[in-house]
């Protein structure tokens, strides 16, 4: 262990190093445990224990108040420090304000940072995890860069998470064996109602599985919601008749708490048939919220979600975003950008936290979007490695020379032709 004189970032408290390392005895349940990736120009170990203290107790003794608050039982513990390669600098400038003890060096260091937080106890509150975890680590004076790649909560906690799952959205959608194929909203803005309703109905019944809303497609207000939603889901329901398939409309229910739930209502109770939101924006907790509230599937948007993610050394790891999502209870999680294209880093994070095994979750779907074509259908199967995934597209759709239905039916034959087991 490494041992110094801790200092609180103010440099006004002392603390014992010791409260904010890990010991034999501790029980690894009791705790929620997270891991960062840092640059930093202090000695690794010591950033550790400032974070650990930080994210704590932040000043276990305070003078002059009378009898001192036992700490130790709420304090968070250093797991462990592992030294990285060398890299290069991550471009961000050193914040200001540093540990007093000493100046930052003109040497940059990496480090994996493991750290076991008390858990609150239940009911667990995802927002408290994550406040816990991460609610100033990005700001602190003693790192430059930070991110956070990976974090678990105990089996304790009883997160639901999604409420239905791989399995509940392919019993909702009727489909089976393949990807689900989905279109969004073009143009996201100014088409009325009835434009958008035509263009929905037209690649359903092209072979599409479901439309939805884009994200700036925002309803104003309650009344606004009702008539688009009732003008799509009639077009949804009519190429179902024409069909004989399962057709999902997903509406968008992105607005503040109240604006939401009325949305939110005014749009099932119209025909949508899943919800579309963003916990970047709205809170973490609005995917279980709704998904209680009105009993639909939900699709969590990664709207503003990509300012936490977008940067490879700070903010939050697409994996971690995602579990996040998860446990929040989205049935549908989109997939970072790049994934399934020949830039992608390794999915294979991403895809362990949206359908590795949590005791007591589902899995969650996940969507690939962004450029997606027809020709691409085997490599996002390999990427995906099962057809339990959503696509979402509009552009090769929308610009086939043939026109619209043609593209989408290309869509559907590809996937068609792929079509692999689902696993057990």
């Amino acid at each position: 262990m490494y041992k110094y004189r801790a200092m609180s970032s103010n440099g006004q408290l002392d603390a014992d190093p010791a409260m904010f390392w890990w010991r034999a005895g501790l029980d690894p349940e009791r705790y929620v445990w997270a891991t960062y990736v840092v640059e930093t120009s202090h000695d690794p170990e010591r950033v550790a224990t400032m974070l650990a203290q930080e994210q704590s107790a932040v000043s276990p003794n305070i003078p002059h108040t009378g009898r001192p608050v036992d700490a130790d039982a709420f304090a968070a513990r250093v797991v462990s420090v592992e030294s990285l390669p060398d890299a290069p600098p991550s471009g961000i400038e050193h914040y200001a304000l540093t540990p007093h003890e000493s100046a930052p060096s003109q040497e940059t260091r990496w480090a994996r940072v493991e750290i076991a937080y008390p858990f609150p106890g239940s009911p667990a509150s995802l927002t408290h995890v994550w406040t816990i975890i991460g609610a100033e680590v990005h700001r602190f004076g003693f790192v430059r860069a930070l991110q956070i790649e990976d974090f678990r909560i105990p089996s304790s906690a009883a997160i639901r998470g999604p409420r239905f799952g791989v399995r509940g959205l392919r019993d909702v959608a009727g489909v089976f064996g393949r990807p689900l194929l989905c279109r969004s909203a073009r143009p996201a803005v100014g088409a009325t109602d009835d434009e958008m309703a035509e263009m929905a109905e037209l690649v359903l019944l092209a072979g599409f599985d479901a439309v939805k809303d884009d994200e700036l497609t925002l309803a104003r207000g309650a009344d606004a919601a009702a008539r688009r939603a009732r003008t799509v889901a009639k077009a949804v329901r009519n190429a179902e008749d024409q069909t004989g398939e399962r057709k999902l409309y997903v509406a968008n229910a992105i607005g503040s708490r109240s604006q939401t739930l009325a949305i939110a209502n005014a749009a099932v109770a119209n025909g949508a048939d899943a919800l579309l939101v963003s916990s970047a924006l709205q809170g973490l907790e609005v995917c279980g919220e709704l998904a209680d509230e009105f009993g639909v599937p939900i699709l969590c948007h990664n709207t503003w979600s990509d300012v936490l993610s977008r940067h490879p050394r700070f903010g939050v790891s697409d994996a971690a975003l995602a579990s996040l999502h998860r446990l929040s209870g989205a049935d549908l999680v989109m997939a970072p950008g790049p994934f399934a294209t020949q830039t992608a880093p390794s999915e294979a994070p991403f895809l362990d936290a949206v359908r590795g095994p949590v005791e007591g979750v589902r899995s969650a779907m996940p969507i690939l979007a962004g450029g997606k074509i027809p020709e691409g259908v085997a490599q996002y199967l390999e990427a995906v490695g099962s057809p339990d995934f959503m696509l979402i597209v509009a552009t090769a759709v929308d610009t086939h020379p043939e026109g619209m239905a043609v593209g989408a039916r290309e869509f559907r034959d590809a996937v068609e032709a792929v079509r692999l087991p689902a696993p057990r």
